[in-house]
């Protein structure tokens, strides 16, 4: 974007721009495709055009959870989540194991870094198509959501 701002290719009808303002746009225009959804709706109805799935990776981290390791954190909805992670792993792994067998507690909508400095309520994700009740004590098997996550 810079590049084309300094070619004079961006259009007139956005208005005269610096360098200020043209991060002001990209800002504002990436903060409302993720917020109206219309970013990752994309990417969910076509994830092999935006994700090269690395088939090794879904085996690490069995290797991971095989050595003890616990976590998974987000800060995409759980739906979002769920479909990238069926595409880039589910394939790979061995034995009707799922990406969420590799975890122990997944944590979605986790507004980063807030998350790490403040208390929220939390949810635990019940069916596979994402529906939640409150959660009071998260403990392993959970699948949790924040409320009010951006994503």
């Amino acid at each position: 974007m810079v590049d084309r701002l300094d070619e004079g290719a961006i259009g007139a009808d956005i208005g005269p721009l610096d360098y200020k303002g043209l991060y002001k746009a990209v800002e504002k225009a990436l903060f409302r495709a993720h917020v109206e959804g219309q970013l990752k709706n994309e990417i969910m109805s076509k994830p092999e055009l935006f994700v090269e799935p690395d088939p090794e990776l879904p085996l690490a981290l069995l290797d991971q959870k095989e050595a003890g390791k616990r976590l998974f954190i987000t800060n995409s909805d759980y739906h979002y989540t769920d479909k990238m992670m069926q595409h880039s792993f589910n394939r790979f792994l061995p034995n009707d194991i799922n990406w969420r067998d590799l975890f122990d507690m997944v944590i979605v909508s986790a507004r980063k870094p807030e998350f790490f400095q403040m208390s929220h309520p939390m949810y635990e994700v019940v069916t596979g198509e994402g529906l939640m009740r409150p959660c009071f004590k998260a403990r392993p098997g959970f699948n949790l959501r924040l409320p009010g996550g951006v994503g």
